[in-house]
């Protein structure tokens, strides 16, 4: 069992893009909408490895809107 969760981007941007801007930060990511982008944590996911987690898609969203 797992956790499935869906980011909507607020622009319609190829989420193709995005994934690989996170798979850039060792995050693995799959393209649900043309603005969405769905995670697939455990459910016993860590704190700690959520906090990275987050890191990482921050990363990830300054590498999309730098271009």
């Amino acid at each position: 069992e797992g956790l499935m969760i869906g980011i909507r981007f607020h622009e319609v941007a190829p989420v193709g893009n995005m994934v690989g801007h996170a798979y850039d930060q060792h995050m693995l990511t799959v393209p649900a909408a043309e603005n969405t982008m769905r995670l697939l944590p455990a459910l016993n996911v860590s704190d700690a490895d959520l906090n990275e987690a987050i890191a990482r898609l921050d990363a990830a969203c300054k590498a999309q809107k730098a271009g």
